[in-house]
């Protein structure tokens, strides 16, 4: 049994990813990043306090997935009569024989930290897990011994005592942006204007050293020595699943602004194409990714496609929902300022009054003298008064709704819209996709899925991530990625993203010696 490598497992991995712990399955699905199979993985008993603290949360999502857990094992311990020494020394494990494993349930041996200066409390959860992680190396010093763990304050802890550490998660498919901006020969660019289409055979034929082409994918095509000037988008084709070949964009210019940026019209597209019933657009912050889902299901509502926007909300954790004040729309509306502000700025662009008021206020901003007639003057501010519209459009229009209210609808009567889906969680994405239903719309957006805001998630475990893997080349989802060269803000907010951007690709260049 020592020759086994042995994996302590820390709680939040069964929680995201109860596939860890063998259920008779085969295999493991979804390509883990380390594989278990034919080694000895071991739950400190430190875990299943956690996890019994976890499944007294009712309506959580953690907390249903606890009580699974906990179900789970109790279903693989049963009947197993040990003594205590065998426990410690990890010396009775179960057998799944289906993935040659053994599993184990570790106690803390307390006899042996007597003399250690490490004596963590009974309620110091990640404590009791480092000791956990000692006592499987005070009895297996030769054995490989790893804590999995995705929590980085405990990850930093047990490697401070000498305990290896790794993540776990699902291997994330190739970098997947949904557009490509390549050029391409005069001779296909003169078939694609001419027939408005190009078949797979004949990219294939021009392009044979492509990557496949994915469903709903975007094409920027820059014409090798074309000398005319190319308007509206006409080098922009999207890659059409069912009839395998490559074509124009016809739906974007339903949108109600003007589009300046190619990223902006290959989201229109998606947005309003009635083929696609999952729209999913990632981008830095300003590139307008929560300010054109709101004017198209605004304007898809008043159109009459659908009834109503369901706004979903990441509601918060551990059932504080309840101590909140007010009502559930009064709880929740914190969350859904962001789609709010859109709403307001989008009025600011295409209600007429209010059009004319902003520019007068802008004219006074310049320096312009104000009216001296006192008739030309408003009797609310223009702030207020959009205020006004805003909350009347919200009522009529809108409806939050937090996650776990969702489950048990789907998107056939409404626009269902998620804001900063990286900070939802694997099951709640999950949750989010099983709501798209034919006919309706689901949109998803979110900044890169490094800039996470929620606790226990990191760029491989997060909603914008699982549901990139679930969705993946399916017919009925786009994927759209806005660049930061298509920010809709001030400069700075470009200039502040680019840094960023750099910062993050510099930090996964290896470190070189000065």
């Amino acid at each position: 049994m020592s020759e086994r490598p042995i994996f302590l497992i820390d709680t939040n991995i069964p929680i995201d990813f109860p596939d860890i712990i063998p259920n008779g399955d085969d295999s493991i699905p979804d390509n883990p990043t380390v594989d278990t199979r034919g080694a000895h993985l071991v739950i400190p008993t430190a875990v299943i306090r956690e996890l019994s603290n976890f499944k007294k949360e009712r309506s959580s999502d953690r907390g249903q997935a606890s009580r699974k857990i906990l179900r789970h094992i109790r279903k693989l311990v049963e009947g197993t009569n040990l003594c205590m020494e065998d426990v410690y020394k990890l010396a009775a494990p179960i057998t799944i024989a289906s993935r040659d494993t053994l599993l184990s349930i570790l106690p803390i041996d307390k006899r042996k930290f007597n003399d250690c200066p490490f004596h963590p409390d009974s309620n110091d959860m990640d404590g009791q897990i480092i000791l956990a992680c000692l006592t499987a190396k005070e009895y297996y010093p030769d054995t490989p011994i790893t804590l999995l763990t995705n929590d980085n304050g405990l990850a930093i802890r047990a490697t401070a005592r000498g305990i290896a550490t790794s993540r776990y998660g699902y291997d994330q498919p190739p970098a997947y942006t949904g557009r490509r901006e390549i050029s391409v020969p005069f001779d296909l660019y003169h078939h694609w204007l001419a027939h408005h289409s190009i078949s797979l055979d004949m990219w294939q034929e021009f392009m044979p050293s492509e990557t496949p082409l994915t469903a709903n994918e975007f094409i920027l095509m820059n014409p090798i020595d074309w000398y005319e000037h190319i308007t509206n988008f006409a080098n922009i084709g999207r890659y059409d699943p069912f009839s395998k070949s490559i074509v124009p964009l016809k739906y974007a210019t339903n949108f109600p602004l003007p589009l300046k940026h190619p990223g902006h019209a290959m989201y229109a597209e998606a947005l309003y194409h009635p083929d696609i019933t999952g729209v999913v657009v990632a981008g830095p912050a300003g590139t307008g990714k929560t300010f054109m889902a709101t004017a198209y299901s605004l304007e898809a509502c008043r159109q009459g496609y659908w009834f109503r926007v369901l706004t979903v909300i990441r509601q918060p954790e551990d059932d504080k929902l309840g101590a909140l004040p007010g009502d559930l729309d009064e709880k929740l509306d914190p969350a859904a300022r962001p789609i709010k502000n859109a709403l307001f700025n989008y009025l600011t662009k295409t209600d007429p009054d209010i059009k004319r008021a902003v520019k007068k206020a802008h004219d006074l901003i310049k320096g312009r003298a104000p009216s001296t007639d006192k008739s030309d003057r408003p009797e609310k501010s223009i702030f207020i008064r959009i205020e006004d519209t805003v909350e009347l459009l919200w009522k009529n229009w809108f409806k939050n709704v937090p996650i776990d209210y969702l489950k048990g609808l789907d998107s056939e009567f409404y626009v269902v819209f998620v804001d900063e889906l990286q900070d939802f969680n694997n099951k709640q994405a999950d949750t989010i996709i099983k709501r798209i239903a034919r006919g309706g719309k689901v949109i998803v957006n979110g900044d890169h899925i490094t800039q996470l805001h929620a606790p226990y998630l990191d760029e491989y475990n997060n909603g914008m991530a699982y549901f990139r893997r679930e969705t993946f080349n399916d017919p009925a989802v786009a994927w759209v990625t806005l660049t930061n060269d298509e920010n809709m803000r001030d400069d700075l907010v470009k200039r502040v993203n680019q840094r960023q951007m750099d910062a993050r690709e510099a930090a996964k260049q290896p470190h070189k010696e000065q």
